[in-house]
């Protein structure tokens, strides 16, 4: 009778532990995803950097960014969400580790924390005396792959991403990005560059912001966007420029950017 006794004492306890434990997350209370999503980590010694999440602009103990944009079209003077246009993601290790940026290039470690390999095994990363992300240099030192990118990556006084230079197989670029007060995230993005056999081109993205999440990274903003590019007709030597004279299109059009973005805890 005693053993029947403390058997079910046993099972009684089991229970209130097990309906005593809780997951922690938040739900969407809204199309614009203004919620923060999170996730436990299992091993709660972990230690989460969070120096690469700063250095793209983001808050928190940032795990994913499943970013959407998409074209718009006017009904009734107002601009309306259309089809989607581009989608991706941003990707970070359970120790802040960086695993995809915004320009889809991959970071892969040990066990260690070490990176072991980039787009490729023979990919490069350094990072400045602040362990910012500074370079990503994708180049088979053997030369037997004509594919090739090398970003560089350099930082403002206040730590925010201030430039981006791509030197690539089949295009070069220079991103400059410009902020707005003591703002995380760029007021205005413009990119100058060359694309290989289809000339020069440059476009300037400007921001508006709609929506935040609980822990202040943005969830919805909407893209002015305006492109120009075009071939060499002229070198205006007699003027004792090196600019060049060209003939250029630009098109302007405004686009839809919302983001998913979960965390760790």
């Amino acid at each position: 009778m005693k053993k029947i006794l403390l058997f079910l004492f046993s099972i009684i306890i089991l229970a209130a532990c097990v309906n005593g434990k809780s997951s922690v997350s938040a739900d969407d209370n809204d199309e614009s995803s203004d919620s923060a999503t999170v996730e436990v980590l299992q091993d709660q010694t972990t230690k989460y950097d969070a120096t690469d999440a700063q250095s793209f602009g983001l808050n928190g103990m940032v795990k994913n960014v499943e970013y959407q944009i998409y074209s718009t079209y006017e009904e009734d003077g107002k601009i309306n969400q259309g089809s989607l246009y581009e989608r991706g993601d941003i990707a970070f290790d359970k120790y802040g580790h960086i695993l995809v940026d915004e320009w889809l290039n991959e970071y892969g470690y040990d066990e260690e924390g070490e990176l072991y390999r980039g787009n490729h095994l023979y990919t490069k990363i350094q990072r400045d005396k602040d362990g910012r992300l500074s370079k990503y240099d994708d180049v088979d030192p053997t030369g037997k792959s004509e594919v090739y990118n090398t970003y560089v990556f350099k930082y403002d006084k206040n730590g925010r991403l201030s430039s981006v230079n791509l030197k690539g197989w089949t295009e070069e670029w220079t991103e400059k990005r410009i902020y707005k007060g003591g703002n995380i995230y760029p007021e205005s993005v413009s990119r100058v560059g060359t694309i290989k056999g289809n000339g020069s081109f440059s476009s300037s993205q400007n921001y508006v912001y709609q929506h935040f999440d609980t822990i202040g990274n943005w969830t919805e903003r909407t893209i002015v966007q305006s492109d120009a590019g075009g071939e060499v007709v002229a070198d205006s030597v007699a003027l004792n420029e090196s600019q060049q004279v060209r003939e250029q299109k630009v098109q302007e059009q405004i686009k839809i950017e919302k983001r998913i973005i979960t965390y760790y805890e």
